[in-house]
C-alpha cells in the first residue's frame, strides 16, 4: 500500500504540471444570401502552461488524403486558456458576444475549411510535425460519416483528448443541419443560446460517482493488466470506461458475460465506470498491480 500511495502522489504531481492543447469545439454554420459572412471556427483549449510557438492547425478536404493550409496558433506561453480560430470576426461576435478578445483569437483563411466532413488536426512543427490532436479519420471522406457536422457542431466531452488518432466516442456530434435556420444570421436568437463555449473541463468530476454502492463487486481486485476482470452483480451492464485518478479516460471496454479484459493499463488506482445503453450506472475502484 505504501508503494501505491507513492505512485498516486507522483501521478497527481505529474497531472498538476501537465500541459497540452486540444480541439474542444468545431462549428460550421451558414447564412442566407445578404445575411453577412458565415460562421465557422475551431475552439482550442490549453491545459496548463504551454508554449504554442510552432503549433499549427491544418485541414484535409472531406474527399482528400493530403493536409493543407497550416495556420499558426500563436506565439509564447499560454496558460489554461481558450483560443478561437475564426474565419469571420464579425460573424463570431454576432453569434457569440463577449467571448472573443484580441488575445484569444486567430483569424485566417483556414477557419473557412471548418466544413462538415473535412478533417482538422493540430501539429507541432518544432517536433517533425507531430500530431497533437485530430478530428476526423485521415484519408476518409467524411461527408457520409457519423462525425460529419455540416451546418452543425461537435463538442469534445469533458476529460477526453488530446488524441493523435480520431476517437469519435470523445465527441458529442450533433446531427447534420442541427444549426440550419438558426442564429442571428437567420433573424433568430444568437447561437450562444444553443452552443456553449469556454466550458470544457480537462478532467471529470469523479466525486459525483457512487463508490459505496454494494450492488456490484469486481474480482480479482487488485488485478494485473491484460487479466480478465469478473463482475458479481444482479444489474445489467453492456460497457465500461476506465478513468485514472485525475479523471482522464484510459480505456473503453465491452462487457460480455459479466467479464471484461483490462488491456495495457499501467499500475495504479483507477475508477471503473459501468454503463447500460450508454447510461452511467455506477463506479467501482480497481487497482492494477
Amino acid at each position: 500500500m505504501r508503494n501505491l500511495f507513492l505512485y498516486i502522489t507522483l501521478l497527481i504531481s505529474s497531472f498538476i504540471f501537465s500541459q497540452d492543447i486540444r480541439m474542444t469545439t468545431l462549428l460550421h454554420s451558414s447564412c442566407p444570401i445578404g445575411g453577412g459572412p458565415s460562421l465557422r471556427f475551431v475552439e482550442l483549449y490549453i491545459n496548463g502552461s504551454l508554449d504554442v510557438t510552432g503549433l499549427e492547425l491544418q485541414f484535409q478536404d472531406s474527399f482528400a488524403t493530403h493536409w493543407y493550409g497550416s495556420t499558426s496558433i500563436g506565439t509564447g506561453t499560454i496558460t489554461n486558456s481558450y483560443i478561437y480560430v475564426v474565419i469571420s470576426l464579425e460573424a463570431f461576435d454576432r453569434e457569440f458576444p463577449n467571448i472573443r478578445t484580441s488575445n484569444n483569437t486567430v483569424s485566417g483563411f483556414l477557419a473557412n475549411t471548418v466544413f462538415g466532413g473535412n478533417k482538422m488536426r493540430l501539429i507541432d512543427t518544432n517536433n517533425s510535425n507531430t500530431i497533437l490532436d485530430i478530428y476526423g479519420v485521415d484519408g476518409v471522406d467524411g461527408q457520409n460519416e457519423s462525425w460529419n457536422y455540416f451546418t452543425s457542431y461537435a463538442k469534445r466531452l469533458d476529460g477526453n483528448g488530446p488524441n493523435n488518432t480520431f476517437d469519435e466516442s470523445e465527441w458529442d456530434i450533433k446531427p447534420v443541419d442541427n444549426l440550419l435556420f438558426k442564429g442571428v444570421c437567420w433573424g433568430n436568437s444568437s447561437l450562444d443560446n444553443l452552443v456553449s463555449l469556454g466550458d470544457y473541463s480537462a478532467t471529470l468530476a469523479l466525486e459525483t460517482y457512487n463508490y459505496s454502492n454494494n450492488q456490484i463487486s469486481v474480482f480479482p481486485n487488485p488485478i494485473s493488466s491484460n487479466e480478465v476482470l469478473s463482475l458479481k452483480t444482479n444489474l445489467e451492464f453492456d460497457s465500461a470506461k476506465v478513468f485514472d485518478i485525475c479523471g482522464k479516460k484510459v480505456g473503453d471496454y465491452i462487457i460480455s458475460n459479466n467479464q471484461l479484459k483490462l488491456k495495457n493499463i499501467s499500475k495504479g488506482l483507477y475508477f471503473l465506470t459501468f454503463f447500460n445503453d450508454s447510461k452511467k450506472i455506477m463506479t467501482q475502484k480497481v487497482i492494477i498491480k
